[in-house]
């Protein structure tokens, strides 16, 4: 399917399942890079939001809901996990402020169903993943400084996503 049918696609799903207004109806969505396709599902993430929205593009319904699953602050990169049913979503947490707490970077595994599993990393967010072939291992590095006040641009960390 050529990518302006599938955004196509994706958005006139969205037009058909606005159906009564809800809360949170008027607040921005910032999407980001292309959408993830997991098993009958469609995954959009909206790094302003913090949020996912899974789309059944499956159900014999004419009006599909997504669902809205919160992930950790500040998503940046997304990625569909190797020889696996799951989106992975690379964010960068955020510094403590005088009126939000302090978030660690966490990469996420999102199963279709909704289902999250969080890898902490730390204070010092990373910007760039690989996986191995089989999608056991995610590689993680910075290409760029994290502007936070000691960042060690040398950092590094593999994640086993088996456990």
């Amino acid at each position: 399917m050529s990518h302006p049918r599938f955004v196509f696609l994706v958005l006139a799903t969205c037009a058909v399942a606005c159906g009564g207004r809800q809360d949170g109806i008027t607040d921005p969505v910032s999407l980001l890079d292309a959408p993830i396709a997991l098993d009958g599902h469609v995954v959009l993430i909206d790094n302003e939001g913090d949020q996912a929205f899974l789309l059944d593009i499956k159900s014999p319904e004419q009006t599909v809901t997504p669902q809205v699953v919160a992930v950790p602050h500040d998503p940046q990169l997304t990625a569909r996990r190797n020889e696996a049913n799951e989106a992975l979503i690379l964010s960068m947490g955020r510094r403590a402020t005088a009126e939000e707490d302090a978030e660690p970077a966490v990469l996420t595994a999102l199963s279709s169903n909704g289902k999250l599993r969080r890898y902490e990393l730390g204070d010092n967010p990373f910007d760039s993943l690989k996986q191995s072939s089989d999608g056991r291992f995610a590689f993680l590095w910075k290409s760029k400084t994290s502007q936070r006040l000691l960042d060690n641009p040398n950092e590094v960390a593999i994640i086993d996503l088996r456990e």
